[in-house]
């Protein structure tokens, strides 16, 4: 990375994953090449066309992880749920599915399960919405249905 940075005689934006920061704080000569830092805040979900991309990439998922019936990440169901769970954020709808696997992997299922997804939610969430009244795994589809709408409402005041 140090040879790219010299060699362009141009500032270098760079844009990574979680960790990306812990690696150039770990090298002094990049530390210090990579001073100024802005942080991008986790896009959201808010078109239709953002939620059709959203559909897409946990049916991709979907595909490559072993998933119980009851969360599987292509129902239209999970879809509203994570959206609720993670306040419409892209990145972290990926997260929570990230987290939830982890879970699964540490307790040694060979499925991921709604239970890990519960697990997941509390882990993020608020102190104050930990309770699993205000977990998104636990509602019913009503609910989770008639929270997102007043969520879409209050965003687009």
């Amino acid at each position: 990375m140090k040879t790219l940075v010299n060699s362009l005689s141009k500032p270098v934006i760079a844009m990574g994953i979680n960790g990306l920061e812990d690696s150039l704080d770990g090298h002094p000569e990049l530390r210090q090449r990579f001073e100024r830092r802005v942080f991008l805040e986790d896009p959201r979900v808010t078109s239709r066309q953002d939620v059709e991309d959203m559909r897409k990439l946990l049916l991709a998922m979907n595909q490559v992880l072993p998933c119980e019936p009851s969360c599987d990440l292509s129902s239209p169901d999970m879809l509203l749920r994570l959206l609720l769970a993670c306040e419409c954020r892209f990145g972290s709808v990926v997260n929570m599915v990230r987290s939830a696997c982890e879970l699964g992997a540490a307790a040694r299922q060979t499925t991921v399960s709604l239970d890990n997804f519960r697990a997941a939610y509390r882990e993020v969430a608020p102190r104050d919405k930990r309770q699993d009244t205000h977990n998104p795994f636990l509602m019913s589809r009503e609910t989770v249905e008639a929270l997102l709408s007043q969520m879409q409402a209050q965003r687009g005041r």
